[in-house]
């Protein structure tokens, strides 16, 4: 380069010529992934240059975009913060006060990735006798869930960031376990830790089949039924009414005895007169319909305690 001044009298001398040169294009850019967040970068060093432009791109050959800078002589470059599973595409120049030189070949490399972490805050609520809902807390990384209930039976693959489920059509009254996992293309997290939920009771049916017999030499009556639909009970409530021929009217009940759920038969020893038993079966949920027997007179036997158990007044609604 060389400069001259000039007016209206005419043009001055020529300056002293300067000369600069850029540097040429670096060669050789490798690419190689280091990390699930970081790529590394190597080059060729040109001479005469004071620097490196580093220029990246998330697409193949378009929106480059310069993202750092190196002192002279620096031939490679770690580039971190990146995204796992991610492709990034590279190209680097050389620069000195001569301007940038042309840009070397285009290096891409795709970060590693690793199976997420393991979920935590599994929680298993039971909504109704046949359903749990099921959350969890979300985590990075990840690109799918698998929920499994602990046993085998059932499980739901949600997509990404999902973290609910809901396992329906159960049984009511019985204990469920289950665990989550989160995957993505390198695998799976180990499970989390186990949680249950019990299904909620459906109330169960009213007993059937209630019949009293009374023994004519002990006056032991014999209570028998049969357990009703839906057969959820978890114990039968047995009570006596006794019919009062003074009045001529039955009078209050009273409860003789809790059987298990498992239990259909048991004996009173009432002592002389007429009576009646009523059956009602309950569980956590709430208790059916009330069946009445068959009024049995007794006319021998000693007086009136319960057979097996119970004792004390009437219960509930259905007093007299």
């Amino acid at each position: 380069y060389r400069v001259q001044a000039w007016n209206a009298q005419g043009d001055s001398n020529w300056s002293t010529v300067q000369t600069t040169t850029r540097p040429a294009a670096p060669t050789g850019l490798t690419a190689t992934a280091a990390s699930d967040t970081s790529i590394n970068l190597s080059w060729t060093d040109v001479a005469g240059e004071t620097g490196y432009k580093i220029e990246q791109s998330n697409q193949d050959n378009a929106s480059w975009g310069q993202v750092t800078t190196t002192g002279a002589n620096v031939t490679s470059l770690s580039r971190t913060g990146l995204t796992a599973g991610t492709t990034y595409y590279f190209r680097v120049r050389a620069t000195n006060s001569g301007g940038d030189s042309g840009y070397t070949n285009e290096a891409n490399a795709t970060t590693t990735q690793s199976p997420p972490s393991t979920p935590t805050g599994l929680t298993a609520t039971a909504v109704s006798e046949s359903r749990i809902n099921l959350s969890w807390n979300n985590v990075t990384g990840e690109s799918q869930y698998e929920v499994v209930r602990v046993g085998g039976g059932w499980t739901l693959n949600p997509g990404a960031d999902v973290t609910t489920a809901a396992d329906t059509g159960l049984n009511p009254g019985t204990e469920y376990s289950y665990q989550v996992r989160a995957g993505n293309a390198a695998g799976w997290s180990s499970y989390s830790s186990t949680v249950s939920a019990t299904t909620q009771n459906v109330v169960p049916g009213a007993p059937s089949s209630v019949t009293a017999s009374a023994n004519s030499t002990t006056g032991v009556v014999t209570i028998n039924w049969t357990a009703g639909s839906p057969a959820t009970q978890t114990a039968f409530d047995v009570y006596r009414e006794t019919f009062n021929s003074k009045r001529s009217r039955w009078g209050s009940l009273t409860s003789i005895i809790s059987t298990s759920g498992g239990t259909y038969t048991t004996t009173d020893s009432p002592g002389t007169g007429t009576f009646r038993y009523m059956v009602v079966a309950r569980n956590a949920s709430g208790t059916s319909a009330e069946t009445m027997s068959n009024d049995v007179p007794v006319t021998s036997g000693g007086g009136g305690g319960g057979g097996g158990g119970g004792g004390g007044g009437c219960k509930g609604k259905n007093c007299r």
